[in-house]
């Protein structure tokens, strides 16, 4: 089976995509991974940034805000909304510790196939 075969979703979860090797990671799969049959979305729980800011001028698709302040109760029901949907879905988790904590629990609970650590280090 190719690669354009495929039709899992990617669904990229960050903090916030400010300026940084992280960040020009998930800005560069976010490029990338469409070409290769993978449809990408992002998510930032905070603010956009500066990167994620970029990509929305460009169209690819970044949700942003999850969080109203730093330990809002509720950002873990809007994740599970945002990670919701059909489909096979691989969710990464940049290195960042709310994405990766919130990450891998809302993946369990979501269904996603499978979750991994983005670490750039």
């Amino acid at each position: 089976m190719t690669l354009a075969r495929q039709s899992r979703r990617v669904d990229i979860l960050a903090s916030t995509l400010g300026t940084g090797g992280a960040e020009r990671v998930v800005e560069a799969l976010a490029r990338g991974l469409p070409a290769l049959g993978y449809p990408v979305r992002i998510c930032c729980i905070y603010g956009p940034g500066e990167i994620g800011g970029v990509l929305i001028r460009d169209g690819i698709p970044v949700r942003h805000g999850l969080a109203r302040f730093r330990f809002d109760p509720f950002v873990f029901p809007r994740l599970l909304r945002f990670l919701g949907g059909g489909g096979e879905r691989i969710l990464l988790c940049a290195d960042h510790h709310a994405a990766v904590f919130s990450g891998a629990l809302a993946a369990r609970v979501a269904g996603a196939e499978t979750a991994r650590d983005l670490v750039v280090g």
